[in-house]
C-alpha cells in the first residue's frame, strides 16, 4: 500500500466516523421566545394562552422565570438531565438572582 493510498483510506475512515457522530448527537428544542412550549401537544389552544399569561404576571410581579415544556422526546437523556439541559441552554431565570423554574412534561 502506498504512502498516497493510507492517506486516503484514513481520511475516509475520519469523515465516516464525523457522520456517524453528527447523526448521534442529541438536540435540545431551540427557545421559542414563550414562556410555555407544548412540543407534546397536550394543551389546547386556551389552556396554552392561559398558562403563558399567568407565567408572564409571575415574572411581572416577582421576577421569577417559570416555563412549562412538553416534549415526547427526551433525545436519548434521562428526564433530569434532559430538563436540566434545556434549563441551562434557555437561559432561563435571572443569572444574577437565579430565580427560574421549569416544569417539564414527558409524556
Amino acid at each position: 500500500m502506498t504512502r498516497r493510498n493510507h492517506s486516503v483510506i484514513m481520511a475516509t475512515i475520519g469523515i465516516v466516523l464525523l457522520v456517524s457522530l453528527a447523526t448521534n448527537i442529541q438536540s435540545l428544542p431551540e427557545e421559542s421566545g414563550y414562556m410555555v412550549n407544548d412540543f407534546a401537544y397536550l394543551l389546547t389552544w386556551e389552556e396554552d394562552e392561559s398558562l403563558e399569561d399567568l407565567c408572564r404576571f409571575i415574572e411581572d410581579e416577582t421576577t421569577v422565570e417559570i416555563y412549562i415544556l412538553t416534549t415526547t422526546d427526551l433525545e436519548g437523556y434521562d428526564l433530569n438531565e434532559y430538563s436540566y439541559r434545556v434549563f441551562n441552554d434557555w437561559g432561563i431565570g435571572k443569572e444574577d438572582v437565579n430565580n427560574g423554574l421549569l416544569i417539564t412534561f414527558y409524556y
